[in-house]
């Protein structure tokens, strides 16, 4: 089993010590992050993206540069890439280049989002959102996988024989992965397209996606594809201390303070705002006493 450390880039003021954290502080403290899970064994280290919000993770790949110059091994990440909203010709630009940075070990989840705010911020239509993703997903993997690109779509400008660089170090192309929670449509792109699910945590427990689970792998089936291909990433949020109760009491007051300051509906995905040493000490329990469990 693969096992990463995921991060959204919440800032949130520490309930406890009554301390707050800036968000340059909070960057600083995400790539800091990252070198300690390469250090205790972890697979990969996997970022989100938001806009106009309280998180501070709008430039995952700004972040991930900056990842890669400071590690070696471990594989980076995204959940979600909001492919739907950007222009996929920067998106293929960017990430290529922190695949080059850190010599082709960049993974990409794209999606749609679950923020509807996300297309009022860059003047879109919520209703397109299903026909931008699949066509900028399209086009994506064209500019990774071949040179002198022409291409006309319906959501952005023609393309006459482009050829992005720098070109991506995996051939033919980084890892992509389809984010979906909720939309039976993003899972039949991911079948359409031959490429892994990756669920998200934020609406409901892991176990609340399995008919979206179940439909990927029948439909991955029924078109005749490889099993071995249809791979099902899941993102869950877990805080560790040396017993269940101490977890539980140490988390309770991070847990409230997210509730209250975020979107119902994004309580569940806040990780930030603990103590930087109480953070380390979850990470490297985790490391030596459940990631030997779950390889």
């Amino acid at each position: 089993m693969h096992v990463g450390l995921l991060s959204l880039g919440d800032c949130l003021d520490d309930p406890v010590a009554g301390t707050k954290t800036s968000p340059a502080e909070r960057h600083r403290a995400i790539v800091d992050e990252a070198v300690l899970a390469e250090s205790l064994g972890f697979d990969s280290v996997w970022l989100g993206e938001h806009h106009a919000c309280d998180t501070v993770l709008a430039a995952p790949p700004v972040v991930l540069a900056a990842i890669a110059a400071r590690t070696s091994r471990i594989r980076l990440g995204t959940v979600v890439t909001l492919l739907a909203n950007l222009d996929p010709l920067r998106v293929a630009e960017d990430y290529a280049t922190v695949d080059a940075i850190s010599n082709g070990r960049v993974e990409l989840s794209v999606g749609r989002g679950i923020l509807a705010d996300t297309c009022e911020v860059y003047g879109q239509e919520p209703d397109e959102s299903c026909e931008r993703f699949r066509e900028n997903l399209e086009l994506l993997r064209r500019l990774w996988s071949e040179t002198d690109v022409s291409w006309s779509g319906r959501f952005r400008a023609p393309l006459d024989r482009v050829t992005v660089e720098p070109r991506p170090v995996q051939a033919p192309h980084p890892p992509i992965w389809v984010g979906s929670g909720s939309s039976p449509v993003s899972v039949d792109l991911a079948v359409d397209l031959g490429l892994p699910l990756m669920l998200p945590s934020a609406l409901a427990r892991p176990a609340e996606f399995l008919p979206l689970v179940q439909r990927y792998r029948e439909r991955w089936a029924v078109a005749g594809r490889d099993p071995a291909g249809a791979r099902v990433g899941s993102c869950s949020h877990v805080h560790v201390a040396a017993t269940s109760q101490q977890a539980r009491e140490s988390w309770r007051p991070y847990a409230i303070a997210s509730a209250l300051s975020l979107d119902l509906h994004l309580s569940l995905f806040v990780l930030g705002g603990l103590p930087r040493a109480q953070l380390e000490t979850a990470l490297d329990l985790f490391a030596s006493q459940v990631l030997p469990q779950l390889r």
